[in-house]
């Protein structure tokens, strides 16, 4: 799940729930939540009713803060791959302490601190302890828009397959530098609005923005009477601005299919050199092409 947390991806996932609403005139509050039992979770809706801005989690038995959650969540929380009360939380309040990741801000209270705080707070800081929240702040807009989609007039290409596409992308973009904004991930990233991303700690995966924009960068049919050889290689430059530290040994963009429909505007192209499981069903499908075809 990516931020933010839109509520039909989250139900979707949760399953079914109970909504209750806040209501507090005097402050003018007025917040409407789900409720899911059987988890021991509730979620707090923005204002405009499509995304979950905290979800809060009970943790044990007993008197807890909020009355309306009766479940108690049986699984672990993690942050870093560390059990969360592991990790460094900074006291915010005396009975509470929080811990900030990224556009992420996580509160509760560390039990283990109770003979800290003052008597008048102890009874508060119980009640926190048995909970976790966890909520999405998101940054704040930045001006720049340095990766924004160019306007094509015409066709633009089809393929069957987003990884041959890729492969496409690596000549047009990388190559033979045909192809504007030529995308480059931590420049992406600093502009990013939506959430913070972590490069060095999220790319031993591949990155799910950075898939996403080359997934919709609109290539104009007419360039691809450019490409004459396509040769991919574990070390090609748009692999890694996608998943920084791919090592080549698993086969996240090794191409499924190609069909000849994808080729047939493919005036120029001679050859390919390609990464797949599937290289004998491709030379089939394309046999009738005057392309040379191979493994890598």
């Amino acid at each position: 799940v990516y931020p933010p947390f839109e509520k039909e991806k989250i139900d979707s996932l949760f399953g079914e729930y109970e909504e209750k609403h806040l209501v507090n005139e005097e402050l003018n509050v007025h917040r409407v939540l789900s409720i899911w039992n059987s988890l021991g979770m509730i979620g707090y809706l923005s204002k405009e009713l499509k995304e979950y801005e905290t979800l809060q989690i009970r943790m044990e038995e007993g008197e807890y803060i909020n009355t309306l959650l009766q479940g108690i969540y049986t699984g672990s929380i993690y942050i870093d791959k560390k059990e969360y009360k592991q990790c460094k939380w900074k006291e915010e309040m005396p009975f509470s302490y929080i811990l900030k990741k990224g556009c992420f801000e996580c509160s509760t209270f560390l039990i283990e601190h109770l003979e800290t705080v003052p008597e008048k707070y102890k009874e508060t800081a119980l009640k926190i302890s048995k909970s976790f929240e966890i909520s999405y702040i998101p940054p704040k807009k930045k001006d720049k828009n340095s990766f924004k989609y160019p306007k094509v007039e015409g066709e633009i290409v089809k393929v069957s397959d987003l990884n041959f596409k890729l492969a496409i992308l690596q000549v047009l973009m990388y190559e033979k530098n045909l192809l504007q904004p030529k995308f480059n991930l931590y420049a992406f990233a600093n502009e990013y609005g939506k959430r913070e991303i972590n490069i060095e700690e999220e790319g031993y995966e591949p990155i799910q923005e950075a898939l996403n924009w080359f997934k919709k960068y609109p290539i104009p049919l007419e360039m691809v009477k450019e490409i004459e050889i396509i040769y991919m290689d574990g070390g090609n430059d748009i692999y890694h601005e996608i998943y920084p530290f791919w090592d080549g040994e698993d086969d996240f963009f090794d191409i499924k299919k190609i069909k000849i429909e994808d080729v047939s505007s493919f005036e120029n192209l001679k050859e390919m050199t390609l990464m797949s499981p599937n290289i004998k069903k491709i030379q089939e499908e394309l046999k009738e092409t005057n392309i040379q075809i191979k493994a890598l």
